[in-house]
């Protein structure tokens, strides 16, 4: 490891987090984070919450990396026809 690496902000573990929440740690963890959201469609969650980060939480970045979080969007509401 270099000192390099060794002194590079890790990325904070935000799964289970709501999405407003993950967003103000990793900005707080990592200068200018440039932050991707990305949707998935996951009925066992609620709308919102964290599921999925990439990188993985430990590992050393740079400021201004990308961080891509995954959250389940609501559902679809299915309306009566009448």
């Amino acid at each position: 490891m270099t000192a390099m690496e060794s002194s590079a902000p890790r990325v904070p573990s935000v799964i289970g987090m709501n999405l407003a929440q993950a967003q103000v740690v990793i900005g707080a963890a990592i200068a200018d984070p440039q932050v991707t959201i990305q949707h998935s469609d996951s009925g066992k969650v609620p709308p919102g919450m964290v599921i999925r980060q990439r990188p993985a939480a430990g590992n050393g970045v740079a400021s201004g990396s990308h961080i891509e979080l995954t959250v389940p969007t609501e559902p679809v509401r299915q309306g009566r026809e009448g």
